[in-house]
């Protein structure tokens, strides 16, 4: 059926574009996968910061500028399917943890409660967005 048979109906995704749901939300599907390892890439791009120990380690800094350019090309991706808000908040809600537990794994840096209950409202936040009504 196409919009013109039926004056005054809107018609569905499939009307509008020739897709089907479940190719929308294989599309939708992509993007968070997208969103997951641009927030990996997003530690690592950190992690490499700190490990260049302020640029003079050279393999560190190219693993930190290639990280940089795909976590800017995956999340760019995601952002084509997924509202803006949403994705940036949980790329930058996972990178948050991410980097926070790399830097007490490798680095020794202090996980006290205050950090384990900002981890977990992080968390809780990022959960919320994606499970949460549009």
């Amino acid at each position: 059926m196409t919009i013109s048979q039926e004056p005054g109906r809107l018609g569905t995704l499939s009307d509008l574009t020739g897709t089907t749901s479940s190719h929308f939300r294989k599309v939708c599907d992509m993007a968070w996968t997208y969103l997951a390892v641009a927030a990996v890439c997003e530690v690592i791009w950190a992690s490499s910061l700190k490990a260049s120990d302020g640029f003079t380690r050279l393999p560190f800094v190219f693993l930190m500028l290639i990280s940089m350019l795909a976590t800017s090309w995956l999340l760019a991706a995601a952002t084509r399917s997924l509202p803006l808000g949403v994705a940036y908040s949980v790329w930058t809600g996972a990178g948050i943890v991410g980097s926070l537990l790399v830097g007490c794994v490798l680095y020794g840096e202090a996980l006290g409660p205050i950090r384990l209950v900002a981890i977990v409202m992080i968390c809780s936040g990022v959960a919320l967005l994606k499970f949460g009504p549009a």
